[in-house]
């Protein structure tokens, strides 16, 4: 299994060259991939439960602490 995080701006060159940055939203995104076939006893379903259920944990316990409230707290202080 593999997870990603990624944190995405949504400024172009054109910020950039005018350091006009508009006061838009930062998107992130947490994805969960599994890579391999079915074992037998697997199916479609419970492999994405399986899925859902370790983004869920690593949400919970590791992006919102460690990752989402310390942007927003930057966020705010701007």
């Amino acid at each position: 299994m593999q997870c990603r995080l990624s944190i995405e701006t949504r400024t172009s060159a054109y910020h950039v060259r005018t350091s006009e940055f508009p006061e838009e939203q930062l998107s992130v995104y947490f994805t969960a991939r599994r890579y391999g076939s079915l074992d037998g006893s697997e199916t479609f379903v419970s492999a994405m439960q399986k899925l859902s259920e370790v983004c869920r944990d690593v949400v919970d316990n590791y992006i919102v602490e460690n990752v989402l409230r310390p942007l927003q707290q930057a966020i705010a202080i701007r």
